[in-house]
C-alpha cells in the first residue's frame, strides 16, 4: 500500500503542513488532536484515544476508545492501528511541543518502534522534520539550507553523511553521545545513509 496515514495529536500544530488526503489515505485524530483538525476544517477518518485530554467521546466519526491506564500513548496506539490496517507510510503532526516534554520524547522513541515494524515514518513540525532511518538513504537536492542532526535511536547506528559540513563514512553513532548534532548543508547534494541500527535525521530551517 502506497497510501499515507497521517496522525494528528494534541501538541503544537501547523495546519498548513498537513497535506490534503488522497484516495486511500487515512487521517487519524489522536485524542485532542481532533480539536486541531476541527479548527482547520478537516474531518478525521478515525478518532483514537482515551479522550482524557479531549474531555468527551467524539461523535461524527468512527472511534476506537482506549483505556486511560495503558502501556502506550494515544499516538503510539494510533500508529499501531495504522500498521494493523496495512499502512506502511506514517506521518505525525502535533506531537512536539505542547505542555509535556515527556510526550515529545515518547514520540521520537515511537518512531524507532515503528521503524522496527518496517514502517516509513516521520514527524512533521514547523520547527523541524524528524525521519527515522534503517538501511535507507535520505537524499537532499543541491541548494538545501538549514541544519541537519543525526542521532542513534538504538545503542548504535552506523551512518555515512555526504555533502554536509561534517561528513562521516561508516561511522557508528552512539545512542549515548550526540556527536551528530548541528551539522549543516553546504549547497551540494547531500545524503544520509543509515547502514545499520536506527537513526533519526532532524532537519531544521
Amino acid at each position: 500500500m502506497n497510501a499515507v496515514c497521517r496522525i494528528v495529536c494534541a501538541g503544537d500544530f501547523d495546519a498548513g503542513l498537513l497535506p490534503a488526503s488522497q484516495p486511500g489515505d487515512l487521517l487519524i485524530a489522536a485524542d485532542a488532536g481532533l480539536l486541531h483538525l476541527q479548527r482547520a476544517g478537516r474531518a478525521p477518518d478515525l478518532c483514537v484515544g482515551d479522550f482524557d485530554s479531549l474531555g468527551s467521546i467524539p461523535d461524527g466519526c468512527p472511534v476506537i476508545r482506549l483505556p486511560v491506564m495503558k502501556d502506550e500513548t494515544d499516538m503510539a496506539a494510533a500508529g499501531r492501528i495504522a500498521l494493523e490496517r496495512g499502512y506502511r507510510t506514517l506521518e505525525f503532526h502535533g506531537v512536539l511541543g505542547g505542555a509535556r516534554f515527556s510526550h515529545s520524547l515518547a514520540a521520537v522513541q515511537n518512531l524507532a518502534w515503528l521503524k522496527k515494524q518496517g514502517a516509513d515514518c516521520r514527524i512533521v513540525d514547523r520547527r523541524c522534520t524528524v525521519t527515522a532511518l534503517c538501511g535507507q538513504t535520505l537524499s537532499f537536492p543541491a541548494g538545501e539550507t538549514g541544519s541537519l542532526s543525526v542521532f542513534a535511536l538504538t545503542d548504535s547506528a552506523v551512518v555515512t553523511l555526504r555533502g554536509v559540513l561534517y561528513p562521516l563514512e561508516h561511522y557508528a553513532l552512539s545512542g549515548t553521545f550526540p556527536l551528530g548534532v548541528s551539522n549543516s548543508f553546504t549547497g551540494a547534494p547531500a545524503e544520509i545513509i543509515c547502514e545499520s541500527g536506527i537513526a533519526a535525521a532532524v532537519c531544521e530551517p
